[in-house]
């Protein structure tokens, strides 16, 4: 049996080389997606997949071919220029709903995308950063929560009590981290009140990619803390 392979729509920018070397740290068997006119220079001597964009089909058997079974969108890319006289038959399929998208904007594209590849995405357009990171917040924080986060994160430092009133009144608990980064053992070692009705609960665990330091948790840092965070 072939064994699952991650496929990495590759852009610009240092996130699909994050991706990358954690595949390689533990033994991950990857593709990366190359889309004609995507610059990539460190590409040499990494299992690569050559695509465009007007020819979808070809990417989708190859997809097939290796056994990728997931697909991670990383790194900025611009809108490409298309030209119809290289469309497949699968792009003649879509190019009704998806260019029409393309000039609507970002969200609209986005949903195209994902009912091509069936998985659901919802886009919920703010005003700003500030704005996007309350009212997320509030969405998954009660009134009588806890939201454990970096003592230089932004929602800390930069929001003035957006959080703190988009939520109702939710507490920001701070944690000292290393190199800006939460660990999963400090935020272990700060959950505490459960069930105590004089106490605030513990509710969410914040983190930043990048975080305000310029450090990039790594995705089993992420698990680690995402893996504490439920236990609770």
């Amino acid at each position: 049996m072939q064994s699952p392979c991650l496929a990495i729509v590759a852009g610009a920018g240092d996130l699909p080389i994050q991706i990358v070397e954690h595949c390689k740290n533990n033994n991950i068997d990857f593709k990366i997606i190359h889309f004609e006119g995507v610059d990539l220079h460190w590409l040499k001597q990494l299992p690569v997949i050559n695509a465009k964009f007007e020819k979808p089909n070809a990417l989708f058997a190859s997809l097939n071919d290796c056994g990728c079974n997931q697909v991670v969108f990383a790194g900025a890319m611009k809108r490409p220029k298309l030209n119809p006289l290289k469309f497949d038959a699968k792009f003649l399929k879509i190019a009704s709903k998806l260019l029409p998208a393309l000039k609507s904007g970002d969200d609209t594209t986005l949903k195209i995308i994902a009912e091509i590849f069936e998985k659901e995405v919802i886009v919920y357009p703010t005003a700003s950063g500030t704005a996007a990171n309350a009212l997320a917040l509030s969405a998954m924080t009660p009134v009588f929560g806890n939201i454990y986060c970096h003592k230089l994160s932004h929602i800390n430092t930069d929001e003035c009590g957006a959080p703190e009133f988009y939520t109702g009144g939710a507490k920001l608990i701070t944690l000292n981290g290393v190199n800006g980064k939460i660990t999963a053992q400090e935020l272990s070692d700060n959950v505490g009140g459960i069930g105590i009705v004089h106490h605030t609960q513990p509710s969410v665990a914040s983190i930043t990619q990048l975080c305000e330091t310029g450090e990039v948790y790594q995705l089993d840092e992420i698990a680690a803390v995402s893996e504490t965070a439920h236990k609770h």
